[in-house]
């Protein structure tokens, strides 16, 4: 119901029960307290001089806009993913080799099926969106000294990000990355590792998360 902007009155002049059912009572009840259902809901403007309850949302939502002048609407928490790998894997030498993972301990929209290489960008209201995509594991040390170590990021089967360091000496060897892209719905992603010791290495301690940020 929307709301009724009253006359001006001079000294003198009648106030009928039209009247005060247009001014007073159904502005009433387009008034904020008169449209709440529940403990929670909001009023928000819907329009000029209009307004409507926005029931309460799930825990963790957030109030976003759609747009200047536009509504309002809850936005559950932001769609994310982390995925890793509970033992160590064999990477050939100077090959490229994508990580395989076989557990997670985030998922909000089905971005993982519980194993395999490929972490897919959900087809749901917010899963297009600016993400921060990132990785970490470790390769085995290695007795060639000053060698390469390499970690990478495909998106949807083309190399699009990576970070290169030299083996640190003999001993275990961290690599990572972070990357900030702007990837729409059913986009896939995988990590991907190289090395060059003459020989396969074990990469362990892979984890690669997915979390959008805008």
């Amino acid at each position: 119901m929307a709301y009724n902007t009253p006359p001006t009155k001079s000294v003198g002049d009648p106030f009928t029960a039209a009247e005060f059912n247009t001014y007073i009572r159904d502005n009433f009840a387009a008034s904020a307290t008169d449209n709440f259902a529940t403990k929670g809901d909001l009023f928000v403007a819907t329009g000029a001089n209009a307004g409507a309850a926005l029931p309460a949302a799930y825990n963790h939502y957030l109030l976003e806009s759609t747009g200047l002048g536009a509504a309002l609407q809850w936005t559950c928490t932001a769609p994310q993913c982390r995925v890793y790998r509970t033992t160590a894997q064999s990477i050939a030498d100077n090959s490229l080799t994508e990580i395989s993972f076989d557990a997670e301990d985030a998922d909000t929209d089905s971005f993982f099926p519980g194993s395999g290489t490929t972490v897919t960008i959900p087809n749901v209201a917010f899963g297009s969106g600016l993400y921060l995509v990132s990785g970490y594991g470790v390769f085995a040390g290695h007795a060639t000294d000053a060698k390469l170590r390499q970690i990478g990021l495909y998106i949807s089967g083309a190399y699009i990000h990576s970070a290169f360091v030299q083996d640190a000496d003999g001993n275990d060897t961290g690599v990572s990355f972070s990357y900030c892209v702007s990837i729409v719905a059913t986009t896939t992603l995988r990590m991907v590792v190289k090395q060059i010791s003459g020989g396969a290495l074990n990469f362990s301690g892979a984890n690669f998360a997915v979390i959008r940020i805008r």
